[in-house]
């Protein structure tokens, strides 16, 4: 019986039968995991208009921003 995983252009990590070769584990912190600078980004851009995505990279331009806000303004309010 052939599964496929020897398909050709079917991507192959050594040591892992039939994983499709990005190399990261599910123990690997991702780009998601709770930081409360990217939870005051979040927050800071949403208060100024500027429209991020909850999930994902933040842009380096929305990034550059809020650290040019930080310097100037202080630090972005916090929930209490």
């Amino acid at each position: 019986m052939n599964d496929g995983i020897d398909a050709p252009g079917t991507p192959v990590v050594p040591g892992v039968p039939g994983a499709l070769g990005s190399g990261s584990t599910a123990d690997a912190p991702g780009p998601d995991t709770a930081d409360p600078e990217r939870e005051a980004l979040h927050a800071w851009a949403r208060e100024h208009g500027i429209t991020v995505n909850d999930r994902g990279r933040i842009p380096s331009r929305i990034r550059d921003a809020y650290e040019q806000a930080q310097a100037t303004d202080g630090p972005a309010p916090r929930n209490a």
